[in-house]
């Protein structure tokens, strides 16, 4: 089970969209969805990495454009 996690973590995880905020999809609204979902993923991944001790590269901080 372990080993379905880890690969589950690399499949799902990414520093990039760990950032991704609404501001993103500004002007394109139907993105909006994706980009939550993929942002929602992928904390949850690196979440679940660092419980299993992974190393991964930090996520990116979300960028509100303020």
């Amino acid at each position: 089970m372990k080993n379905k996690l880890i690969e589950w973590v690399k499949n799902n995880y990414s520093p990039k969209a760990c950032g991704y905020t609404e501001m993103r999809s500004s002007g394109n609204e139907s993105d909006v969805f994706c980009d939550g979902y993929d942002c929602g993923i992928s904390n949850a991944a690196y979440e679940i990495g660092c419980i299993l001790g992974m190393k991964l590269k930090e996520p990116e901080e979300q960028d509100y454009g303020f």
